[in-house]
């Protein structure tokens, strides 16, 4: 077994049926510059060969730590991966979102802690770092780039409807973790969305334009990045048939308000509860409709045609 220096960040993987490449991910997260580094891995029932390659990089690496349960799907996985880390295993400085198909690039959590570190003012400032990411096919040749150009970053109103951290690039202090699971989630949709509008709104997050993560497209992702205008209407008609069950917006924002309602300012109260409560008060969702409502002016897309379609789900009351 290979010896590991003192670490202080750990990384979280959620894995499910990943034989293909989670070798390949596992080797770039244990070659990283940054040597202090723990990682523990949810296998989510998983029925390919996941759990032999798993426990074979287990015997390998004494900083590899295999948790396995039951299927209940990424968000729920990565959930009990972050009770894990709160409770189980010791106080890292720093926690690390782990996809299993990615490539990380040598310097990802060099850059990433270097950020965190030179920003923690307080202990209680939660902190979050995340960046942009360089699209892939499933060999790794570069297929282009997430975004190209900077998102809005201190733009509550439309973080709510339109996220620029993706969870994979998401590392983050102790007091974010700690902060974000000391409510239990009802309406889990998105792990990572907890994550980011936990700190969004009580503490400091950085968005790095620059990219330390290949991240592999290969029609097997459980969320991807839709590089096409074929693939992104695809997507946007493929979402619209499973609108009985899309409240996620909605609930998230209730949710929100019930764990740090608190802690939040007076206006930031008032603008998630627009979007709690926007089906049950004609005049927030009219005023969100067509913008004339102050407060939610900046609830919108980044792009005229995702826009389009939010529109169409606040007339529906699917948002």
């Amino acid at each position: 077994m290979q010896d590991h220096p003192q670490s202080d960040v750990l990384v979280l993987l959620s894995a499910y049926n990943g034989e293909t490449f989670i070798g390949q991910q596992l080797d770039s997260i244990l070659h990283q510059s940054y040597q202090g580094i723990d990682i523990v891995i949810r296998d989510d029932g998983s029925t390919d060969h996941t759990n032999m390659i798993l426990a074979d990089y287990k015997k390998k690496y004494d900083n590899i730590t295999v948790i396995t349960g039951e299927n209940l799907g990424c968000a729920q996985s990565f959930w009990k991966l972050f009770e894990y880390a709160k409770t189980k295993g010791k106080d890292y400085s720093y926690y690390a979102l782990c996809d299993q198909d990615d490539y990380w690039l040598q310097d990802k959590i060099a850059v990433a802690v270097d950020y965190l570190k030179k920003n923690q003012a307080s202990s209680e400032t939660p902190l979050l770092y995340c960046s942009n990411l360089t699209t892939t096919d499933a060999n790794l040749n570069i297929t282009g780039s997430m975004r190209t150009a900077l998102p809005e970053v201190e733009n509550k109103a439309q973080s709510l409807v339109e996220s620029f951290a993706t969870g994979c690039t998401m590392v983050f202090n102790r007091k974010l973790l700690t902060l974000a699971t000391s409510y239990q989630v009802e309406h889990l949709a998105v792990h990572d969305l907890w994550i980011f509008h936990t700190c969004m709104f009580l503490g400091k997050i950085h968005y790095d334009p620059k990219a330390y993560i290949l991240y592999r497209q290969h029609g097997n992702n459980a969320i991807g990045s839709k590089t096409t205008f074929f693939q992104r209407l695809r997507s946007k008609f493929k979402s619209f048939k499973t609108l009985g069950r899309q409240h996620f917006r909605e609930e998230e924002a209730k949710e929100l308000l019930q764990a740090y309602g608190s802690l939040l300012s007076t206006e930031d109260r008032h603008l998630l509860t627009i979007l709690a409560t926007y089906r049950q008060c004609l005049r927030y969702r009219i005023g969100w409709l067509f913008g004339i409502l102050p407060e939610a002016k900046g609830m919108r897309m980044s792009n005229f045609r995702d826009n389009f379609f939010l529109k169409i789900r606040i007339i529906i009351g699917k948002v």
